[in-house]
């Protein structure tokens, strides 16, 4: 009995259902047996051991044979085993070649994932004024899209330069691209000293808004 425990968990690694290695563990017990007595023995229901015997044939771990009328079932022998191994391991392989060529595809949806998930949405004047705080002090990349026109004269004067000032000072040109009816002065006043770069542009997206990128 002790041997059949130290089988079992071989049985487990190698693929087998908990049902599948009870079976397989009670045909090593008995011999050649009929699906009643494999039953009996693993006291699981005849269906159950039917489907079970019959996934352990198609896997090649155990065999049938005849007996008169009567059907008897066996473990086959330890190369039973290591051709269910060989069969594992080739289908490893082929799973790590498709992996190798769908790595691109999974690069690209993680990297389209993480790119969303970097986006802020912000509202108002309030959620724009945090938003020059927080580009002044992230340190990396951003564009920020807002309606210039509109926003800037709500804008708060003191977050307002503390921001461009802070990035100046940080060595990061502001580059600016907006309408042609750009109005906001206070860019165009201090652009040397917030070391901003403003140019204007005609896509139709920008009638009304602006980009700013860092």
């Amino acid at each position: 009995m002790n041997l059949l425990h130290q089988i079992q968990p071989l049985l487990h690694k190698l693929g087998l259902n908990t049902t599948e290695q009870t079976v397989y563990l009670s045909g090593l017990s008995l011999g050649p047996s009929t699906i009643i007595q494999l039953a009996d023995h693993s006291q699981l229901k005849r269906l159950t051991v039917h489907q079970a015997v019959q996934s352990l044939i198609d896997q090649g771990i155990m065999m049938e044979t005849y007996y008169g009328k009567r059907r008897l079932v066996y473990p086959n022998n330890a190369d039973g085993l290591r051709l269910l191994l060989e069969e594992k391991k080739f289908a490893l392989r082929q799973l790590e070649q498709e992996l190798e060529s769908s790595k691109s595809v999974f690069d690209a949806i993680i990297t389209a994932r993480n790119s969303f998930s970097n986006t802020r949405l912000y509202h108002g004047i309030e959620g724009l004024n945090t938003a020059l705080i927080e580009i002044a002090n992230d340190g990396q990349d951003v564009y920020l899209l807002y309606d210039t026109n509109a926003l800037a004269p709500f804008i708060d004067e003191k977050i307002y330069h503390r921001s461009y000032t802070q990035r100046s000072k940080k060595k990061i040109t502001t580059k600016l691209i907006v309408p042609d009816n750009f109005r906001d002065v206070r860019h165009l006043e201090r652009k040397d000293d917030y070391d901003v770069n403003i140019r204007t542009s005609h896509h139709p997206h920008l009638i009304n808004g602006g980009i700013e990128i860092r």
